[in-house]
């Protein structure tokens, strides 16, 4: 980015180190609000420990179910800081996640929930004011949530600022998403090849406030 300035939001100094702790503490402390004692998530690494830390500090029960290919810093992460954790293949990981939930009784905070998205629009409210001036909002996508959020907030504050979603050429379902207009899913074996870890959701999230629709999306 040639005579550009470009600033970087620290989200890895977070407690959990990733922003993914904005949108499971919104989530978890709504949920334990409502009686709500034992929730369950499944992810690559960031989210899961971003929900066994809300559910530590609210005194919840969590489970968490990670690939077999998460980053045993990850894995050992989550555990510390108290959530039970499942092993299972990465193409397995919603399907097992579903299962359990339904075994124990146990409420799903999926990474595309709506109190997420609300929770990470949070730094999108706190990059406006810290640089009013700015242009341009880079964000990057695994399955959108904290894109979503961000747009959001960035634009209601000022609709001028471009909000770019930005994600690995080997995991780019977002991008192929965005091109036709409808979500577009890429299969665990493609978006397994980038290193990235943390962004290699196979679709964008498709829950919408007050709808279940996950079709056709629309430009803001």
């Amino acid at each position: 980015m040639p005579g550009e300035r470009l600033w970087v939001k620290p989200e890895n100094r977070q407690p959990t180190r990733s922003f993914k702790v904005r949108g499971a503490v919104n989530a978890v402390v709504r949920l334990a609000r409502q009686g709500v004692r034992h929730v369950i998530a499944q992810s690559s690494g960031n989210h899961a420990q971003a929900i066994a830390y809300a559910a530590a500090e609210q005194g919840l029960r969590a489970t968490v179910v990670l690939p077999d290919t998460a980053p045993e810093l990850k894995v050992s992460a989550a555990r510390r800081l108290g959530a039970e954790v499942v092993i299972v293949p990465p193409a397995l990981r919603e399907e097992a996640c579903l299962a359990l939930a339904d075994r124990f009784g146990a409420t799903v905070i999926g990474s595309d929930a709506f109190d997420v998205i609300a929770g990470h629009g949070s730094a999108g409210a706190e990059v406006v004011p810290d640089l009013p001036d700015a242009g341009s909002v880079l964000v990057p996508v695994c399955n959108g949530g904290l894109l979503a959020g961000i747009a959001v907030a960035v634009k209601a504050a000022d609709p001028a600022i471009r909000v770019i979603g930005v994600e690995p050429e080997l995991a780019a379902d977002g991008a192929a998403s965005f091109r036709s207009g409808t979500r577009t899913a890429w299969p665990v074996e493609l978006t397994y090849r980038t290193r990235a870890d943390g962004l290699r959701a196979p679709v964008l999230g498709g829950r919408w406030p007050g709808s279940t629709s996950t079709g056709t999306w629309t430009t803001w």
